[in-house]
């Protein structure tokens, strides 16, 4: 899923939207095998259609690799560096355990979710459930950084965002 702009979208190959629920997701999923399968004569029996499905399925199916999927498909979209809205530490962000992820308010009135489970070191975009904007938040290599104070040095994904030479200055005397 590296290229995914180059990849034909998964929701489409299921012919959903990518807000339906998962029990819309399963009943689209069974009704194209059906439709789609060599053994039924499917797709005029090549199976490459039904094969389609199945990926589509793989991906869509399981709640976690549907998630990342997400993810890096609203990653996929972005046009530029003017997209990130902002950069932040993973300290910066809230923890909400009724969602399992961590969390930072939008100016849209939803919000950027992180699931704990997402969490590679390094720079990480995040898109707003809601809209189009995404944020930028820097994981240290420990994963959660609510027990480290300063923030990882590193640059964004979309562009060389430093902290100014003011905000080191006061990170250093905490």
């Amino acid at each position: 899923m590296s290229h995914l702009a180059d990849q034909e979208d998964l929701y489409a190959t299921l012919g959903v939207q990518p807000c339906a629920s998962a029990a819309q997701l399963k009943a689209r999923y069974q009704a194209l095998v059906r439709a789609t399968h060599p053994d039924k004569g499917g797709a005029a029996a090549s199976g490459t259609a039904f094969q389609r499905v199945q990926l589509a399925w793989q991906t869509l199916g399981e709640p976690t690799s549907r998630a990342l999927y997400d993810r890096q498909l609203a990653a996929a979209r972005l046009s530029g560096p003017a997209a990130v809205e902002d950069e932040l530490a993973l300290a910066e962000l809230e923890w909400r355990a009724d969602l399992e992820a961590f969390w930072r308010d939008c100016r849209c009135g939803d919000g950027f979710r992180l699931p704990r489970h997402e969490l590679t070191a390094g720079a990480l975009l995040v898109p707003c459930d809601s809209c189009s904007l995404t944020i930028c938040v820097l994981v240290p290599a420990d994963g959660d950084a609510r027990l480290e104070q300063r923030p990882p040095q590193t640059n964004c994904f979309f562009g060389a965002v430093r902290r100014t030479v003011q905000q080191q200055l006061e990170w250093g005397a905490e």
